[in-house]
């Protein structure tokens, strides 16, 4: 027996870690909650990036198409959840411009990193004064918790989630589970790909295109094509923004 350990020892070393990263991801994908139908997730405080670069602006339809594996058109009807960093959205792909095709018609998960500020033993904050960036509030209780995305993609840290019934056009590629996961091919998911223009709301109008403020509700946020501070960077982002919808619909579209 001693022997058999010692031959064998590595090779269940290896076996039990990857049980347990396959159990680690079983747990991080079932904490998800869903909060489509949830009153209050309006008035969480959305903390987004409001320090630009020029270079955040600055972006193509051919670069955001040589990242992307999948463009499409999407509608999201309603159906989201919520883990510690991502809202995971459901929406139906109506058409597709690049990638596979055959998914129009059908459903496909998106995550899209938001970061929020919730305490559920207080009321919501929507308070310069009393919100502190390091997510700190005087009198907090010990269930309050500040959920603080720092995504390795850009887009949601300015724009407000998909809202319900609005089409999109969107620039992703697949999330990537190891082939020893559970979780493996088993459903269409992906990330947004590194771009400000990754998410882009089509329906959107140009009285809709405002300087946003820098404390801002989740609901409101949803009001806003996009979370910018200032004018001069809204003509660039609307610039582009046309120049990008025009390379991938077709002028007019």
């Amino acid at each position: 027996m001693r022997r058999f350990l010692q031959r064998q020892g590595p090779w269940l070393i290896i076996c039990v870690l990857l049980l347990g990263c396959v159990l680690l991801g079983l747990a991080t994908r079932a904490s998800f909650t869903d909060v489509a139908q949830d009153p209050n997730l309006g008035k969480a405080v959305y903390w987004y990036n409001s320090d630009i670069t020029p270079q955040t602006l600055e972006d193509s339809a051919q670069n955001l198409m040589k990242q992307s594996k999948l463009i499409a058109v999407v509608r999201y009807q309603g159906e989201q959840d919520y883990t510690n960093q991502t809202f995971l959205t459901k929406a139906e792909v109506v058409s597709v411009y690049q990638g596979d095709a055959s998914l129009e018609g059908d459903h496909i998960l998106i995550y899209e990193p938001v970061r929020l500020y919730y305490s559920p033993a207080h009321e919501w904050l929507h308070d310069a004064e009393v919100y502190q960036f390091i997510g700190k509030i005087p009198g907090a209780e010990a269930d309050d918790r500040f959920v603080n995305g720092f995504p390795k993609t850009e887009p949601m840290c300015y724009h407000a989630p998909m809202q319900e019934g609005r089409e999109y056009l969107v620039f992703l590629t697949p999330k990537e589970y190891p082939k020893e996961s559970p979780l493996y091919q088993q459903q269409e998911e992906y990330n947004y790909v590194e771009s400000i223009y990754a998410l882009l709301d089509l329906s959107a109008q140009p009285e809709n295109f405002m300087p946003a403020p820098e404390l801002i509700l989740l609901e409101e946020a949803a009001e806003y094509p996009v979370l910018l501070m200032n004018e001069a960077e809204l003509e660039r982002y609307i610039r582009n923004r046309e120049e990008i919808i025009n390379s991938v619909l077709g002028d007019g579209h």
